[in-house]
């Protein structure tokens, strides 16, 4: 439920239209969203409790930690599409946005990501930027 992922994570959540998503303990990323089977309505009218993630994703745990929340909150390509975000090791991933599944992951950081990944659009490609 969205009350409680909301008491296990300490980036803010990325809003994105009627799209909430949440990165947690344990290195699990969530989405709420009012466009598929989701009111978010009840967030506004104390219902929070009620209301279910439309997908939950879980990145590679780390073996010292697997507690350890996610660090920085996702970024978002401006169609909504690819939802992007370093891991809690030394990888980073990009998910399809409306059902939680793997577009592409990077696992051969040199050192875990501190920063928020930004991302850059042009017409023609895009560009993710991160800083380790």
């Amino acid at each position: 439920k969205i009350s409680s992922w909301a008491y296990s994570s300490i980036v803010p959540p990325l809003v994105e239209g009627d799209s909430v998503f949440l990165g947690a303990s344990g290195g699990r990323v969530a989405a709420w969203t009012g466009r598929e089977r989701n009111d978010l309505s009840g967030i506004a009218s104390g219902r929070a409790d009620e209301i279910d993630p439309l997908w939950v994703y879980q990145v590679d745990t780390n073996p010292r930690n697997i507690s350890q929340p996610l660090l920085n909150s996702p970024v978002l390509d401006s169609q909504g599409e690819l939802l992007c975000m370093p891991g809690v090791r030394l990888d980073f991933y990009c998910l399809d946005a409306s059902n939680g599944r793997e577009a592409w992951v990077d696992y051969d950081g040199y050192s875990q990501i501190m920063a928020r990944p930004q991302l850059w659009e042009a017409s023609d490609a895009s560009v993710v930027y991160v800083v380790e």
